[in-house]
């Protein structure tokens, strides 16, 4: 640790910290700089202190190894030795962690997107660091594989609620960019360090006295006081200008033949490797190579790691013995290693690695295990199985390129890109592939429809609709003509153009019925609901969404998923149109078979719809949790346009929970991904954005400037029809708030308007009306008037199930009753409108209510919402049990909520073990008994 005085004072004022919560050390410098020495030290440092400290290093040379590799070797033993940490666990959580460690293979179910295994892999830190002070530290964080590198960028994003510090090191040049943006804009506190170069006096102290002063400054010189290269030049006669390089071959020649074999075949292996791998790669036996490893470990080429495990003292090592091994011997000993994996019967990726180093173009049996590979990846590790699919491609032999196979690997490269955060990337693949298909290839229209895909999720609807159009004078299929008219028609509802691409809609649907194509007819007459909703033809819309629900539920799930778009569009119309348990109903089957199927560009789309729902429905706890989940997908696409959908669902949550803070940074992300952006969801975002800020305390006449501009002026022209009372009201309750009644006047006319073009076709809507047109009666000193707004408004919202603005018409009717003084009465209403606002989670409103009954001297609880069971039984676990009190069995559960049958029964093993029963009467009794408390 010579000269690392000042890098350890700071990593000891990381680690004395006495409010431990989740932080961020940073060890940041160049190779051979000392950042693996100062973590040793670190791990050392905090195990004196009593902290956990579980530590990794990430060492493949191309970054494109095992998914979750460092993060499953740091955590994978205090997994399986630590049952403790299982107690907080939901099944679901068990089933997604099942995915990285081996030691909960009992838990494995079906497949499980990234997203959940990110939230599980923080509940497990959660858990770990709330029993200890934890410390997870990870070495070479720059080669990790791309999961981890995804799953570290989430955990700084979303600190665990923990006494954990994560440490990273890595190389700033090769850093992730995703994972650097993370550490920069995260919430988590960060320290970092960064070695700095040893002086020359500091040279002499590292390399003894018995190295005149004179050889130390030309070593100095050299190595630029790089610790690593100083030492390494300092063990060799070579001269002290010579590269690195060749200072660590000349280590290696100082072996014996029988040690340099064993060393290579090791480095081909890669860290960590045992004796057995290393004899079978380098065709020698046991004896020789334990003996062979011996010598290395002698000359501190390689050091234990573990009980029977060996790993290069330095990645610099590695990399120098692999680099001077001879293409031919490498390529050789890749094959060899992939063999030998294949006899061990580890999993195709492990073997696909190799192959992918030692296979020849024409090899096609190395192109099906790549395939295989990338096929077993794409959902975990979208990254490494992109890897996977490139290699594969390059073995292809020339004749092959444009053939059917050759189109079905870069297409699934394309998703395979997008799908890893990467959409300008994938935009290039599957450009290259338009630019090789001649007009009329069979392929080329699935080809134009991934492209328009990839152009959309970049926000670029004109783009997008320049593809689809150029080709679809060119399709004779009449179905695969109807599907480019339908991307086409999505895609301008997305871009805010309402009625553009209307017709073509019409006519995809016309062709659907003509050919009686069911998986086309239901997708068809599912979009054509909702762009009848947006061009505000509300009761056409209706019968649209009557006649495509039925075709929905007549269709069988392995015919429905090659249309599955179907079930988003028809969802959210459905909660457009105020149908929010059908709506709930067909977004769940929509995402079981997305996740079935490994559709994930439609996740973000089927999340956020259901977070929607809820939150219409006024189940704000799972509203937040869905739309939570909603942020996670879209951030793992990449997309700007998904993170502004699924930021303002967010936001959209948080205002009605009264989370101020949570809804303001959520806007704030959901304005800076729309960008110039002018489309549906960004001016969505700007109304959403401006009422955080009015919340959070900004000028409110200034906010209400921006937001009317920013929804193309009053008449809030780039805003759908059915949304415009919404945003009126918002406007309507600003202006009054700041002392404005005639503009709250002005805007209420607006709204009366925009309700009156809906043929009064959506109750709540009007229902909405009559509430501000009560706010604005009660202001005026009518509360007779106002009254008679807030009961009619909260029939309307009953019958509707909209819990939130009933508990808002209650509330109003408790302020018209007290106005008028009628005490009593008042203190009924506004009793009820804070229990509805309890049940809710909707805090903000629950407070308002709670003053307005004190300011009446009506005492009440100071405990606040309850919003929690008693028996600690988890959200997932009270909706399991409510559904056991209606009779479900765990399939229909599994079914409903989106769920294996394993999950369920997992969770059920918690609720029994939580209440202390043994049976699902027991579990039903006690879900009632809850419910009528």
């Amino acid at each position: 640790m010579v000269g690392r005085q000042h890098e350890m004072a700071k990593i000891r004022d990381a680690l004395g910290e006495n409010a431990w919560s989740a932080r961020v050390l940073e060890l940041v410098g160049e190779p051979g700089i000392g950042k693996s020495s100062l973590l040793d030290w670190t791990a050392d440092e905090a195990r004196a202190r009593g902290v956990l400290t579980l530590a990794a290093k990430a060492a493949d040379i191309d970054g494109a190894g095992t998914p979750f590799g460092a993060l499953r070797e740091a955590l994978d033993d205090v997994v399986a030795d630590r049952g403790d940490w299982r107690e907080g666990m939901s099944g679901e959580d068990l089933t997604a962690l099942a995915d990285v460690f081996p030691g909960l293979s009992d838990f494995r179910d079906a497949r499980v997107e990234r997203h959940r295994i990110h939230r599980a892999v923080r509940a497990l830190l959660e858990q770990l660091g709330n029993r200890d002070k934890l410390m997870l530290v990870l070495d070479d964080v720059h080669r990790a594989d791309s999961a981890s590198k995804e799953l570290l960028a989430y955990l700084v994003r979303r600190p665990p609620r923990a006494r954990l510090l994560l440490v990273l090191a890595y190389r700033p040049r090769q850093v992730d960019p995703r994972l650097a943006a993370a550490i920069a804009a995260g919430p988590a506190s960060v320290h970092r360090v960064e070695p700095a170069p040893l002086t020359e006096e500091q040279s002499q102290e590292l390399l003894g006295p018995e190295v005149n002063r004179a050889r130390v400054a030309a070593l100095h010189q050299a190595s630029g006081g790089n610790p690593f290269y100083l030492q390494a030049l300092a063990t060799t006669e070579l001269p002290a200008g010579t590269r690195l390089r060749a200072v660590l071959q000349a280590e290696l020649a100082g072996l014996s033949a029988l040690a340099q074999q064993a060393t290579r075949a090791a480095a081909v292996i890669g860290d960590p490797f045992d004796a057995e791998l290393v004899a079978e790669v380098a065709g020698l036996d046991h004896a020789e190579v334990v003996r062979a490893l011996d010598e290395s470990h002698e000359r501190d080429l390689i050091r234990p790691h573990g009980l029977s495990r060996f790993a290069f003292r330095h990645d610099l090592v590695r990399q120098a013995v692999y680099d001077g091994t001879g293409a031919g011997w490498r390529r050789a000993a890749h094959g060899r290693a992939g063999q030998a994996l294949r006899r061990r019967g580890d999993a195709v990726p492990a073997r696909a690695a190799h192959v992918a180093r030692s296979a020849v173009v024409g090899d096609l049996e190395a192109v099906s295990l790549l395939r295989a590979a990338a096929d077993e990846l794409r959902w975990q590790a979208p990254g490494v199985a992109a890897t996977m699919l490139h290699e594969a491609i390059r073995l292809l032999p020339k004749e092959d390129l444009g053939s059917a196979e050759h189109c079905e690997l870069r297409l699934l490269l394309a998703r395979c890109v997008v799908a890893d955060g990467r959409p300008h990337d994938a935009r290039e693949v599957v450009h290259l592939l338009l630019h090789e298909l001649a007009a009329g290839h069979e392929r080329r229209p699935e080809a134009i429809t991934v492209a328009a895909m990839i152009e959309r999720i970049l926000g670029h609807h004109a783009q997008a609709r320049a593809l689809l159009r150029s080709e679809l004078g060119t399709i004779r299929d009449p179905a695969i003509a109807a599907g480019l008219e339908l991307e086409l028609g999505m895609v301008a509802i997305l871009a805010g153009d309402f009625t553009a691409d209307r017709p073509l809609i019409e006519n995809a649907h016309r062709t659907a019925c003509r050919l009686d194509n069911l998986p086309l007819r239901v997708h068809a007459a599912a979009l054509l609901a909702l762009a009848d909703y947006t061009s505000g033809a509300i009761k056409a819309a209706q019968a649209r969404v009557d006649a495509a629900e039925a075709l929905l539920n007549a269709i069988p799930d392995h015919t429905l998923v090659t249309n599955l778009e179907a079930t988003v569009y028809l969802g959210w119309t459905e909660i457009f149109l105020e149908r929010f348990h059908p709506a709930l109903d067909h977004l769940r089957r929509g995402l079981r078979l997305a996740r079935r199927t490994g559709q994930e560009h439609l996740l973000p789309y089927l999340l956020g719809g259901i977070a929607c729902a809820y939150q219409w429905l006024g189940r704000l706890d799972e509203a937040a949790q869905w739309a939570d989940d909603a942020v996670s997908t879209a951030e793992l696409t990449g997309s700007d346009e998904l993170r502004t959908m699924t930021y303002t669902l967010k936001a959209l949550v948080a205002i009605h929970q009264g989370d101020v803070e949570l809804a303001y940074q959520c806007g704030e992300r959901a304005v800076r991904a729309a960008g110039a952006d002018r489309d549906w969801w960004s001016a969505t975002a700007a109304v959403i954005y401006g009422e955080a800020c009015i919340h959070r305390g900004a000028d409110p006449a200034e906010c209400l400037r921006t937001i009317v501009d920013a929804v193309g002026g009053p008449d809030l022209s780039a805003i759908d029809p059915g949304s415009k009372p919404h945003w009126y009201q918002t406007f309507i309750y600003t202006e009054q708030a700041i002392g404005n009644p005639d503009k709250a006047w002005e805007w209420l006319t607006r709204m009366i308007a925009a309700e009156k073009q809906m043929d009064a076709a959506l109750p709540c809507r009007s229902a909405l009306v009559r509430l501000a047109r009560g706010h604005l009666m009660l202001a005026a000193g009518q509360a007779d008037s106002a009254l008679g707004d807030a009961r009619s408004a909260a029939a309307v919202f009953a019958k509707a199930g909209d819990e939130l603005d009933l508990g808002r018409a209650r509330l109003l009717a408790g302020l018209a009753f007290a106005a008028s003084g009628q005490r009593t009465d008042a203190i009924t209403e506004l009793d009820n409108a804070r229990r509805t606002f309890a049940a809710c989670a909707a805090h903000r409103l629950h407070d308002e209510a709670s003053r307005a009954l004190r300011r009446l001297g009506h005492r009440i609880s100071r405990r606040g919402p309850a919003t929690r069971d008693p028996y600690r039984l988890t959200r997932r676990e009270t909706e399991i049990a409510g559904l056991i009190a209606k009779g479900l069995s765990n399939a229909e559960i599994a079914d409903h909520l989106v769920l294996s049958v394993r999950t369920v029964d997992a969770h059920l093993r918690n609720i029994f073990a939580k209440l202390d029963v043994t049976s699902r009467a027991a579990v039903a009794a006690h879900a009632i008994s809850r419910r009528v408390a």
